[in-house]
């Protein structure tokens, strides 16, 4: 179903020239910068290769340990580094129950305190940050909505309904909304709806109204990742285990890649590579494909419930939440090989990084049948 379609292609067609430019300043960055290295006959970073150095604060891959383990209680789902605060922002949804008590914490990010615990009238699941604009977007699940919070006040601005009779075809079960990507540039929010005949709804941020709903996505459409410079949005479909290639401006899909791995649950783009990441949550494995032709390059068991990727780009590192092996394989980026293994809880679920200090937070979700364990539903601190 389609809202406002004019002002949506309008807007659309301003976020084009936008980007070109932006894209065009990133080039003459990089040229720059390609100029000062070789000047400085420093060479290419090679994160494999690089080795520690007396007061120059580089660390090797073999440095990466658990920091710190913090219990919140409670029904831990994603989280997101926000880094205008450098605070960790968590989503507890309380509970499997819907009336269960659903709040929204605030983590100080050296030291997992709590800073702020924020009761919501919603249950939240999935969390999505928009950096320039400070406003944090919380996906409910059970619920069907998205709600937009002031990220600095906590303040609720306004919460949206995504589902509607528009969405359902004779019997169908109601599309559940998982994960939420905002494209800053064009401030919109893509959303995956999980059914069998699944949709990407497109939010407008600007009044938080539905801009667009991609049908015709696939079978239960789950992971999201946005590659903004060509306008495409890839998507896992878990009940094919391939990934929907959309076109943002027309909302098809306009290729599908097939993958190796089963269970096809996560993706994160690698804009530097120009490749996908994949996790399988049934065969335990991350893939990597060329973005353009779908090549598959490579192929890695990580462990049991594969399930989110961490991308650290500048520190040459991947990570991999095994929810079912209570494991982070922390991955080499260039040569993709597993260095390091790392266990943070029952079931590690959520992967947030900051960038700067290359600090990487995880939610672990507790177990039912070791309910007391202390690193159940808790936030975990890994460092470089």
């Amino acid at each position: 179903m389609f809202h406002g379609a004019s002002r949506f292609q309008n807007l659309k067609g301003a976020v084009n020239i936008m980007r070109k430019n932006v894209v065009s300043r990133q080039g003459a960055v990089r040229v720059a910068a390609g100029v000062l290295v070789a000047v400085l006959g420093t060479g290419l970073f090679n994160p494999a290769a690089a080795q520690p150095q007396q007061g120059n604060g580089v660390q090797t891959h073999s440095s990466v340990h658990i920091g710190k383990n913090v219990q919140l209680g409670g029904s831990l789902y994603e989280l997101v580094f926000d880094p205008n605060t450098r605070q960790v922002l968590v989503a507890d949804a309380g509970g499997r129950d819907k009336s269960a008590q659903s709040y929204l914490y605030r983590l100080d990010a050296t030291t997992l305190d709590v800073v702020e615990r924020i009761a919501l009238t919603q249950q939240i699941h999935g969390l999505a940050l928009d950096q320039q604009r400070d406003v944090l977007y919380m996906v409910n699940t059970r619920g069907g909505t998205l709600t937009a919070l002031d990220a600095k006040s906590g303040r609720t601005l306004k919460t949206l309904t995504l589902v509607s009779d528009a969405d359902l075809e004779g019997d169908q079960r109601p599309p559940q909304p998982r994960l939420a990507v905002v494209d800053e540039p064009s401030n919109l929010i893509y959303v995956t709806g999980v059914a069998d005949k699944g949709v990407v709804w497109v939010v407008n941020g600007d009044d938080m109204v539905l801009a667009n709903t991609f049908k015709n996505v696939g079978s239960r459409p789950a992971g999201l990742a946005l590659d903004a410079e060509h306008q495409r949005i890839y998507v896992t479909l878990l009940g094919e285990n391939r990934v929907a290639v959309i076109d943002t401006d027309s909302g098809e899909v306009v290729k599908t890649l097939d993958l190796n791995v089963k269970g096809a649950i996560n993706v994160v783009f690698d804009q530097r590579h120009q490749r996908l990441l994949v996790t399988g949550q049934k065969s335990g494995e991350l893939e990597v494909l060329d973005a353009e032709s779908g090549k598959s390059l490579h192929r890695v068991s990580t462990g049991k419930g594969a399930l989110d990727i961490g991308l650290d780009e500048d520190a040459g590192r991947l990570y991999v939440t095994n929810r079912g092996a209570g494991t982070v394989s922390v991955l080499d980026a260039e040569s993709l090989e597993v260095i390091k293994t790392l266990e943070t809880g029952p079931h590690p679920n959520s992967i947030a990084i900051d960038p700067d200090n290359h600090d990487v937070f995880v939610t672990n979700r507790a177990s039912r049948e070791a309910a007391d364990d202390p690193r159940g539903n808790s936030v975990t601190l890994i460092q470089p």
